[in-house]
């Protein structure tokens, strides 16, 4: 082979590492996804939901540059993404046979996910502590919810979105999105025994964006007029996410 060939495909090995390693720092890549089997369903099939996604939805304008572009939250009477995220997925395990308990939980009693406000959650800090709750609830199973951050997978900004909301690129398109982690532990061991990404985004009307939204500070009131419009959709790409990373992880049909 041209020593100048062997030079390329060198070079080319290197960069494609140095993106698997990038992304694997950025929460992008799980190397170690895992199913829940059938066997477990059957026999150790006794559940609870805890989920730790934003009361809020994130409200994001993206500029060209970054230092135009905002951040906050908005604040949408009526809407708890917490309670959409259970009920929905209590249904979808329900359909699979599993045994759902509605077991009451206190946030503050249980570790923080996070590390900061735009971090992805903190796993090896959660898994003792929900098998540890879970365990004295007497579950087989603790389903986690967390939001995720990711790099815009809707358009080509290089900043990243996080958790779910509505996010504006330049003057040209509106989005509505969610950007969540599912993840399955048994209590017994704390061990994770099903996990995966959910992603989703659906285009919205470009009327629903308005300049108020676009500030950083926080919260800031969704327009009555829109509040319907909004928790339809948020529901919609909250429950399509799920959707797709409960089939992943062995959760979902």
């Amino acid at each position: 082979m041209p020593q100048f060939t062997l030079i390329k495909v060198e070079f080319a090995m290197k960069k494609l590492w140095w993106v698997v390693f990038a992304l694997s720092l950025t929460g992008c890549l799980d190397f170690k996804q895992a199913r829940v089997t059938p066997e477990h369903r059957q026999l150790k099939n006794n559940v609870a939901i805890v989920s730790f996604l934003n009361p809020a939805p994130t409200l994001q304008h993206l500029q060209l540059s970054a230092k135009d572009s905002t951040l906050t939250t908005g604040q949408l009477a009526g809407w708890d993404a917490n309670q959409v995220a259970t009920e929905f997925m209590t249904k979808r395990l329900r359909a699979m046979t599993l045994t759902v308990k509605q077991v009451a939980y206190d946030r503050a009693q249980l570790p923080n996910p996070y590390d900061s406000s735009m971090a992805y959650p903190n796993l090896d800090r959660m898994r003792p502590a929900l098998a540890k709750w879970g365990a004295a609830h007497g579950l087989d199973m603790v389903i986690a919810i967390y939001r995720q951050a990711d790099k815009d997978f809707i358009g080509t900004s290089i900043e990243n979105l996080i958790g779910y909301g509505i996010v504006r690129h330049g003057d040209e398109r509106t989005d509505a999105y969610a950007l969540l982690y599912l993840e399955a532990i048994d209590t017994a061991g704390g061990s994770r025994i099903g996990n995966s990404d959910g992603m989703k985004a659906i285009e919205v009307a470009n009327a629903l964006w308005h300049d108020a939204y676009s500030v950083d500070k926080t919260p800031v009131p969704i327009a009555r007029a829109d509040s319907k419009a909004v928790g339809k959709i948020l529901t919609q790409v909250l429950t399509d996410a799920l959707t797709s990373a409960g089939q992943e992880a062995g959760l979902s049909n």
